[in-house]
């Protein structure tokens, strides 16, 4: 599958029941998708290669805990905890005899020429808001899907890109245009179907909600009202409908 979703912009404490997306995602997936398959081939792609190997530390750290291995008994899918951040593998992958890692942590920046992957994360493309309105940092985000990441998977490939969207052009907005993506765009408070600009196509409300329903009901009507009051950012990070038109 090819999954693309939009995050509500929230801020998570220790305190909250709800874990925040990239941990699901970035920290979280990738020993569970391991413990199930230990050959498979995992990259994560973030705005820098730093932000990457943090997301791999914690993943390859979950991995060696006892609950981890409690659950997925099989040695093949052990990771060494002393791995480098940037790529390590389990036992199961080594034994392929393939060269390639388990895990691997790219910068939008790097690639992973000469690699395939059986499960692509592209995760925060984007550093900041400043980075995305830059045309030049903008162009070289959305080249990385068709230049560098599509060309070196095939089609059972699965794909999850996740981010908070800040402009119509972005990433998001570009690969929507060829198709054959999965739409998920979790808005602060529904608004109805979401209509991408170009194909026209339209996406509904992932969650089934109808128009005025909030994500959350942990933040107060004052938290709402209160970021309401720049449209600019509310359209883009809160509902991921990103307009260019600042307030």
């Amino acid at each position: 599958c090819r999954c693309l979703t939009v995050e509500e912009d929230e801020t998570f404490t220790a305190n909250d029941l709800i874990v925040h997306n990239s941990v699901l995602v970035s920290q979280r997936l990738t020993p569970w998708l391991i413990g199930h398959r230990a050959t498979m081939r995992v990259k994560l792609a973030c705005y820098n290669q730093t932000r990457s190997e943090r997301h791999t530390r914690i993943a390859k750290q979950l991995m060696n805990f006892d609950y981890h291995r409690r659950i997925f008994t099989e040695s093949d899918s052990y990771v060494n905890p002393n791995a480098p951040d940037k790529e390590w593998s389990t036992l199961g992958r080594k034994n392929t005899f393939d060269g390639q890692p388990s895990f691997h942590a790219l910068g939008l920046e790097t690639g992973f020429v000469g690699d395939g992957a059986d499960m692509l994360l592209i995760d925060d493309p984007y550093s900041s808001p400043n980075d995305a309105r830059s045309k030049a940092i903008n162009k070289k985000i959305c080249d990385f899907w068709p230049e560098t990441a599509k060309v070196r998977i095939d089609d059972d490939t699965n794909v999850i890109l996740m981010f908070h969207r800040y402009t119509e052009n972005d990433i998001a907005g570009t690969i929507l245009e060829e198709g054959g993506w999965e739409y998920l765009r979790y808005a602060a408070i529904a608004d109805g179907d979401y209509e991408h600009p170009v194909t026209g196509v339209k996406y509904g409300d992932p969650l089934g909600r109808e128009i005025g329903e909030r994500l959350s009901e942990r933040k107060s009507d004052n938290w709402y009202s209160s970021n309401q009051k720049n449209t600019y950012v509310w359209l883009s990070q809160f509902q991921g409908r990103p307009t260019d038109k600042r307030s």
